[in-house]
């Protein structure tokens, strides 16, 4: 079997291509690249099939346990792949340990060393309580992330880009200098000693569920990390779709219920938006790939990652292909979609948008109509389903 490899320009990437045995796997190919161009090992390498002109589809991925003639279409004696590099690659054991250790070390700089001296201070610098405590609340957090990435996390891919070892790294010593640097300064106020404790107390059961619900994560793959989508279900899963961000989000509630401090609430409010993002792409393709459909159970109805606040689900026309999805901002939804531009109508007075009719159950919901952007409403107009707190 003759291998074309191609770049998505229509560049040859590997000259004259590869001649492969009629049995030869898609991790045959990767080799076979690899002992042509030293540089493009396996784990750097994408490949996909060429789609057809002015497609808009996605390329489908090779997987690299398969067979190349499962990807073949009529012809038995050749195949074009179209090749892409990803980038220099590091394992994500390397990425998570780097980016984690940074706020391990960062932090009790700060609070052992005389920083605010070189900064213009001079009087005398004395620790409160709960600085001290915060110190072990914050050890302990990033100590736990270390060990569970070395010994509980199954990682459905191999590597990282590079790249992103910089940018994690940024965001993660950033942020723990900055929560630090406030944190332990002289002139710090702590709160009061009722505060303290049902904050770490809070926190600290939330970090410990944490533990539990990666060890839950872990039970839903292989050793060698495949395995497939799942259901998580058990403990907080049953009715949370994302309980292990869930739980890292009220554990810095916590830590921040303790210690009070501008930087700590910016940075629960970033690593909350960015988890609810990845929390709700998840959501959507647990739905997806279990519909109720071809003897596929149904993934049920959960709280996407922040209950009370956050729950929806989607009801639309299931002849237009409008994929949205509802998310609660403050005490107001908004509607978002992927491909299909719509708006949503809203009525004054109404502190949501206006609801149509009656959820069928009788739970508190509010059903909002949906239109296509810069025309008439359809005649049946498809619908988002949100419900309020």
């Amino acid at each position: 079997m003759k291998v074309t490899v191609v770049s998505r320009s229509g560049r040859e990437v590997i000259k004259g291509g590869l001649e492969l045995s009629d049995s030869a796997t898609v991790a045959d190919l990767q080799e076979a690249i690899h002992k042509r161009t030293k540089k493009f090992y396996p784990a750097r390498q994408r490949l996909t099939l060429p789609l057809p002109p002015g497609s808009k589809e996605r390329p489908t991925v090779l997987n690299y346990k398969k067979n190349l003639k499962e990807y073949q279409d009529g012809n038995l004696d050749s195949l074009t792949i179209l090749f892409k590099d990803l980038g220099p690659q590091v394992s994500y054991r390397t990425l998570f340990f780097f980016e984690y250790l940074g706020p391990l070390v960062l932090y009790p700089f700060f609070y052992y060393f005389p920083v605010y001296q070189f900064l213009g201070y001079k009087g005398e610098h004395t620790m409160h309580p709960v600085q001290t405590y915060a110190l072990y609340y914050w050890c302990f957090h990033y100590f736990k992330r270390i060990m569970e990435t070395f010994f509980v996390h199954r990682f459905s891919h191999a590597t990282s880009p590079l790249s992103n070892v910089f940018r994690n790294c940024a965001y993660y010593w950033t942020f723990g200098s900055y929560i630090a640097y406030y944190m332990n300064h002289p002139l710090y106020t702590p709160v009061g000693d009722l505060q303290m404790k049902i904050g770490f107390g809070f926190g600290l059961v939330c970090q410990l569920a944490n533990f539990y619900c990666h060890i839950l994560l872990r039970n839903l793959r292989r050793p060698d990390g495949n395995g497939g989508y799942q259901i998580p279900s058990g403990f907080l899963f049953n009715i949370v779709t994302c309980a292990n961000y869930t739980t890292e989000i009220y554990q810095w509630l916590g830590f921040n219920i303790a210690t009070q401090t501008v930087a700590g609430y910016i940075f629960l409010v970033v690593a909350t938006s960015i988890m609810t993002n990845w929390a709700l792409a998840k959501h959507r393709r647990l739905k997806k790939l279990f519909d109720g459909k071809d003897g596929r159970p149904k993934y049920p109805r959960r709280w996407v990652i922040l209950p009370p606040v956050l729950r929806g689900t989607l009801v639309t026309k299931s002849s237009l292909p409008l994929a949205a999805y509802c998310c609660l901002y403050g005490n107001h939804f908004t509607g978002r979609e992927k491909k299909q531009a719509f708006t949503l109508q809203k009525i004054e007075g109404f502190s949501l948008f206006a609801p149509k009719r009656a959820h069928p159950s009788g739970s508190n919901a509010s059903i909002v109509q949906v239109k296509e952007k810069g025309s008439e409403p359809w005649k049946r107009t498809p619908t988002v389903m949100c419900w309020k707190r």
